[in-house]
């Protein structure tokens, strides 16, 4: 038979077997978690349901689990949306298609998913994208083509004003004994409760490898090991294009864990592969999973950012976060967040959730120098706008039953610093706020499936103001990626 002819039939008629099975889904939100990295894996109970929405809204669309409760499903995952900005007479859509197969096993679970993608954004973000674009060597120096999408990936022109792009993520978390956890894969992981972290944030998607050990009652240790890259070809070509220059990041943190308390003491580095002309391999110290020994290859490594990472469980539904970072405690590289999230099911059919946030970053603190920042495809590890900024986010939602209403705000205060980029060429708004409001219908709670109605306002002092409306269906598996 056909494999689409298979696939349809799993899309026609959803499978439920009256078993657990995990939910991927990294959105805003949803309930609190206690992890100390998000990766997406919920837990979502099946059972039998009357109707097709029904059993839409927790079954995926194929889906099959054993007795031993071994589970693997497959859904599409898609955004299709169309709108207007301004009075531009330039239609702004999206067009996603992918596929999200996921699957588990006692304490095993892991997800894959590719998606492929047109679009036409409206002004500020294609500005960003473009100004994130990549460097490409010339006999004078460097010119910068194409785009990269936060959260998504590297882009090519589509009819004029268009991006054509598409990318792909996979991962696991594996849960080998009780005080032993390992992950990896090519995926986006999340520090963070709010919509973005100081020192790393979802919008990132690396090839990384690391775990956890528990070290008695209280205690974890975590080390992560990642490839990062940023978007400078190198002169010398390779096939048909000549490859990025790449570099890796080492992250090993200590957690407190206590019933209402948790404190992370993190140190994170980058190290060299090389420079923009060679590449090279990383120092052999690299790969001993203990912090401080980059100090004694200080010209191959980057400064260390240190920190503290605090979550504290005021109540059930109430979670306060804290981060505050140096850049080994350099006057202008620093970075701190405060921030509070709630989220309750006030009755059996309504839910409120918020995130408000106050983040602010130094003029230095994602580093001022290709070979050493603290950047991946171009892009901060940490807030989207770079060294030397302030700002406050909320964003909230309150559903009842099926449908929903969403609110984004966010203010921004940018200080004249150089960028973590190759060349300077994202040029910042002195101050932005940003105002955007959906109206939507949830379809499938599973698989994040909804209907929506999008307005929004961004003002930014000495650019053009953005005001746009879109509709259309969207399976919103992540964080809003374009809070810049």
């Amino acid at each position: 038979m056909d494999l689409r002819c298979v696939f349809l039939s799993l899309c026609i008629v959803p499978l439920s077997f009256f078993a657990q099975v995990f939910q991927f889904n990294q959105n805003l939100h949803q309930p609190l978690t206690a992890d100390l990295i998000d990766f997406g894996y919920r837990q979502a109970s099946v059972g039998a349901k009357k109707g097709f929405l029904q059993r839409l809204d927790k079954s995926y669309l194929g889906q099959y689990s054993d007795s031993n409760n071994a589970f693997i499903a497959a859904t599409p995952l898609c955004t299709f949306s169309v709108g207007v900005e301004n009075d531009e007479s330039a239609i702004r859509y999206q067009n996603s298609r992918g596929l999200l197969v996921l699957g588990g096993y006692r304490k095993f679970k892991c997800h894959g998913f590719l998606i492929e993608n047109q679009a036409v954004f409206n002004s500020f973000q294609r500005e960003f994208i473009t100004q994130h674009g990549e460097y490409y060597p010339t006999a004078t120096g460097y010119n910068q083509q194409n785009g990269m999408i936060p959260g998504m990936g590297r882009t090519k022109p589509f009819h004029g004003d268009g991006f054509d792009f598409a990318f792909s993520q996979g991962g696991f978390e594996w849960g080998v004994s009780n005080i032993l956890t390992l992950f990896g894969g090519n995926q986006s992981v999340d520090f963070s409760p709010g919509i973005r972290s100081v020192f790393w944030s979802q919008h990132n998607q690396a090839l990384m490898a690391g775990g956890t050990l528990r070290l008695g009652k209280y205690f974890t240790y975590m080390v992560t090991r990642a490839r990062l890259f940023d978007l400078i070809r190198k002169p010398v070509y390779a096939n048909v294009e000549s490859p990025y220059y790449k570099k890796n990041f080492g992250l090993h943190a200590m957690f407190l864990t206590l019933k209402k308390h948790r404190v992370g003491l993190i140190y994170q580095t980058i190290w060299q592969a090389g420079d923009s002309i060679k590449e090279q391999p990383v120092n052999p110290l690299y790969w001993v999973p203990l912090p401080g020994l980059d100090r004694m290859v200080k010209q191959e490594v980057s400064m260390p950012q240190i920190g503290m990472n605090y979550v504290w469980n005021l109540h059930s539904s109430t979670l306060l976060y804290a981060e505050l970072f140096s850049r080994r405690f350099i006057k202008n590289a620093w970075a701190a967040q405060l921030g509070i999230k709630y989220y309750s099911n006030l009755t059996s059919n309504l839910t409120l959730s918020s995130s408000l946030a106050w983040l602010q970053t130094g003029s230095e603190f994602y580093g001022t120098h290709y070979a050493q920042n603290f950047t991946h495809q171009n892009l901060p590890l940490g807030s989207l706008l770079g060294n030397g900024a302030q700002e406050w986010i909320l964003a909230a939602r309150i559903g009842y039953k099926r449908f929903f209403i969403d609110y984004l705000f966010q203010s921004s205060a940018m200080k004249n610093s150089n960028q973590p980029l190759l060349i300077q060429t994202y040029i910042r708004p002195e101050q932005i706020v940003q105002h955007r409001i959906d109206l939507g219908f949830m379809a499938s709670n599973i698989m994040q499936l909804e209907l929506f109605l999008g307005i929004a306002l961004r003002q930014a002092v000495g650019f053009k103001e953005c005001n746009a409306i879109s509709f259309g269906l969207r399976t919103a598996i992540f964080k809003p990626n374009h809070v810049y």
